[in-house]
């Protein structure tokens, strides 16, 4: 896991990776317009773009996906590495959650959707950034989305649907 992170940091720290983080954290915003005086967990690579959502009153949490007991500690006050099937975070805990790259891998990716679901607020919303798997792939080929699960609207829809959610809103 702590390649596939590393790979993730290396991409975002270079001029591709910072206009992807512009342009997903401008439809975040569009999305989510207004944040203020909530929680924000991000999981999978989402910490990139944490900081394009809300303002100084919204807490932030970045949380890298590991699978180990080693991989299971706080990095920062703001980001830790936590067992995506299993958070450990108290039920309703957050406002919003964002999902990037974290269905990369999965054997059964709607346990990690339930984990999430169940950290969520009643009132909560969920975002989940996938690649499309009817969309131009061979642009994606030097970002870490190339690694991702690609998804159809249908397929997702299924997903969503045996993790007991469902989507409102679609954007590409």
């Amino acid at each position: 896991m702590q390649n596939a992170t590393a790979r993730e940091e290396s991409f975002y720290g270079t001029p591709s990776g910072r206009v992807c983080v512009g342009l997903l954290g401008e439809r975040m915003r569009w999305f989510w317009p207004d944040l203020k005086n909530q929680s924000v967990l991000g999981l999978g690579g989402a910490a990139p773009y944490l900081h394009m959502v809300g303002d100084s009153s919204t807490l932030r949490i970045g949380a890298y996906l590991g699978t180990t007991r080693a991989d299971m500690a706080c990095q920062t006050a703001q980001s830790c590495v936590v067992d995506p099937e299993n958070l450990p975070f108290e039920d309703q805990r957050f406002d919003r959650i964002v999902l990037v790259h974290t269905l990369q891998g999965r054997e059964n990716p709607v346990t990690v959707l339930r984990s999430a679901a169940r950290a969520l607020r009643d009132d909560g919303r969920l975002l989940m950034i996938v690649p499309s798997r009817l969309g131009g792939r061979a642009r994606l080929r030097r970002t870490p989305f190339a690694r991702d699960t690609a998804f159809t609207r249908p397929k997702l829809r299924q997903l969503l649907a045996a993790a007991m959610l469902r989507a409102e809103q679609w954007d590409e």
